[in-house]
């Protein structure tokens, strides 16, 4: 791969344009090769591939956006209302591998916007897990609004509300002396 990738970055425009010709299998082939380069516009293409037609082609480039540069999630946020949940799936997991504001930011303004009552449940708690795991004391507003009705008065939701447990889930992961604070006050 790593000499196809060379090959490849000598003569750019010929790979950029195989790429852009090729059918969908050879597509992936040549969007693992990328993840070889070293070249901007490789990069470039690669982020125009999230929007290719094939879900296959997109959920490649975006593992391959992460395996050149782990510090993408906070720019590609919008990868979360892709219509294929896989997708949806892979960015949560790339979002949680580590601490990071304009991540964290992105998350919490996607789970302001989204219910637990609407969508899917399953994409919804892993952007909270995703939370939990790059985020930090600024997500506890939201979690505290999560667990009580009224929070200066105390009145907590029913702990078996979807949204309670993935506020809980999410305190859990941020593991941070505020989030057990705030642990604690709900579980007394």
């Amino acid at each position: 791969m790593t000499v196809i990738a060379t090959l490849g970055e000598r003569e750019y425009r010929v790979f950029e344009n195989l790429v852009s010709t090729a059918d969908t299998d050879l597509v992936k082939l040549l969007t693992r090769v990328m993840g070889f380069m070293k070249n901007e516009q490789s990069i470039k293409q690669l982020r125009d591939l999230l929007h290719h037609a094939s879900a296959a082609v997109r959920k490649e480039a975006l593992s391959t956006i992460f395996q050149r540069n782990s510090n993408m999630a906070g720019e590609l946020s919008w990868m979360l209302n892709d219509p294929d949940e896989g997708i949806q799936r892979l960015f949560l997991h790339f979002a949680g591998q580590k601490r990071d504001r304009k991540t964290e930011k992105q998350l919490l303004d996607y789970l302001r916007k989204k219910h637990l009552r609407s969508g899917n449940k399953e994409i919804l708690f892993r952007a909270y897990s995703a939370l939990g795991k790059c985020g930090s004391d600024a997500s506890l507003p939201l979690l505290r609004k999560n667990l009580f009705f009224l929070p200066i008065l105390g009145l907590r939701r029913s702990k078996k509300s979807l949204r309670c447990q993935a506020s809980l889930f999410t305190l859990r992961e941020l593991n941070t002396p505020a989030a057990e604070t705030l642990l604690e006050r709900v579980n007394n």
